[in-house]
């Protein structure tokens, strides 16, 4: 089986702490490889493409190419013959900047899905990101971002069992200092749910 793997720092592997992002990615700390959530796919061909501060459908503020819906389609040049698409979003766009609703943020990631699957003719797997905990961080950038999350979980739930789209929940995995990144510890839990979600799919 070959995946496509898209989303965010959660993807990428950032590792939780307070500092502010710089922009820098080569100089931003990281989980090792073999940490991250989907190495419990290295059995299979995977495609990986997690961006820091990726949204859905939103210009970041001082960065480019945070914006999926403006970016899929290049991101997607390189990549064909997938079976399955992973997509897990949602996070940043939960950012009080950006002014989204759960409907809002979900609608924006129906018409993601809709570029990927017009691109691959794959299956899709939406993953609802972890929850967004109370932190110095947290608490200045997103606005009750735990009730978000929670009704992300729904709206996906919802969006995958409309389209006949595979799901799982993040919500579970554990966070770090910052309130919004995958620990050890969380990335472990989701490589887990991810990996038994991945091995049901192609028993099909």
């Amino acid at each position: 089986m070959k995946i496509f793997i898209y989303g965010d720092s959660n993807t990428w592997g950032y590792f939780p702490t307070v500092d502010h992002y710089s922009g820098n990615d080569s100089k931003t700390k990281r989980h090792e490889m073999d940490v991250i959530w989907w190495n419990s796919l290295k059995d299979y061909e995977l495609i990986v493409d997690g961006n820091i501060g990726r949204s859905s459908k939103n210009d970041h503020p001082y960065y480019e190419n945070k914006n999926a819906i403006k970016t899929i389609s290049k991101d997607l040049e390189n990549v064909s013959e997938v079976d399955l698409a992973i997509i897990m979003l949602g996070t940043n766009d939960c950012k009080k900047v950006y002014g989204n609703t759960p409907s809002i943020i979900t609608n924006n990631l129906s018409e993601i899905i809709d570029i990927i699957k017009a691109k691959l003719n794959s299956k899709i797997l939406v993953i609802c990101p972890p929850l967004i905990m109370p932190s110095e961080k947290t608490e200045v950038v997103y606005n009750d971002g735990t009730s978000m999350i929670r009704e992300l979980e729904k709206e996906y739930q919802k969006l995958a069992s409309e389209k006949g789209y595979y799901y799982i929940s993040a919500t579970p995995c554990e966070v770090g200092i910052d309130g919004e990144h995958l620990t050890e510890k969380g990335h472990k839990l989701l490589g887990e749910l991810v990996k038994k979600k991945v091995e049901e799919i192609v028993k099909e």
